[in-house]
């Protein structure tokens, strides 16, 4: 498969641009095109491109379309499971998932890597002398902006943290350098009529979850959500009723690879 060819079919057949592809990769239209010219996207760029695909293609209902996706999707997967194992390969190429889940459930080297494409989410307790237990959930909020369904990944311990409800992934340049792309963010529930505007929230509108600073519009029923990073976002205006969910940041988490 061509995989630069696929991503550009695809765009077509569900009306989506290079700058709504690039914001949810957390690049500019200009820098997502100019990726796709180099073919340089990495693999967790494809996997999220894919992810967005079948975001935007719940409205435009397009099953061409669909069939494209699954078969991006299972391409990308495949691709990536090739690279990072050789057991990986055995399993995706005899389909022998379920003879060798005992084998790896020991093996911390291709453990996390056997989570990720078959979903074997047992979680793995960190234990500590000291603070709760809290989930984490190894999936992107911009993408997944509910939790309800899905099991944590393992959880994490810390008594400075223990008011936060659970830890989430999140990618995303709209609220550099107060949180940067990647990092893992601490979330506790809060009541949407207990905002408290200047505030930094994460909002579940349910087809894709945000972090912005919260503030009060002069639009009756509305707010304003304020990206940290100026430069490359706005301030928007959307009705409080859009908001299905709501959370406090309470602390975030950075990845060092």
């Amino acid at each position: 498969m061509d995989v630069y060819k696929k991503i550009e079919s695809i765009k077509k057949k569900i009306k989506v641009n290079n700058n709504d592809l690039g914001e949810l990769l957390g690049k500019t239209g200009d820098a997502f095109r100019k990726s796709l010219s180099r073919k340089n996207l990495n693999d967790y760029e494809l996997i999220l491109v894919a992810e967005a695909f079948k975001i935007y293609n719940v409205t435009t209902k397009n099953s061409e379309a669909a069939h494209e996706i699954a078969e991006f999707t299972s391409f990308i997967k495949k691709k990536i499971a090739k690279n990072k194992s050789y057991l990986l390969d055995k399993i995706l190429s005899e389909n022998e998932e379920e003879n060798l889940i005992e084998k790896l459930k020991d093996d911390p080297a291709y453990l996390s890597v056997f989570n990720d494409f078959f979903s074997v989410h047992e979680p793995v307790v960190h234990y500590s002398k000291k603070g709760k237990q809290i989930p984490y959930y190894r999936m992107d909020f911009r993408f997944h902006p509910s939790i309800d369904n899905y099991e944590a990944l393992s959880y994490i311990v810390h008594e400075d943290f223990d008011g936060i409800d659970f830890w989430i992934d999140y990618t995303g340049s709209s609220m550099e350098p107060v949180i940067n792309s990647g990092e893992t963010i601490g979330f506790k529930e809060i009541a949407v009529s207990s905002i408290l505007y200047g505030e930094l929230y994460a909002l579940n509108l349910e087809k894709q979850g945000t972090i912005q600073y919260v503030r009060k519009s002069d639009k009756e029923g509305y707010v304003k959500l304020t990206p940290n990073n100026q430069k490359d976002y706005d301030i928007q205006e959307i009705p409080i009723s859009s908001i299905k969910s709501i959370y406090l940041v309470l602390g975030s988490i950075k990845k060092i690879s």
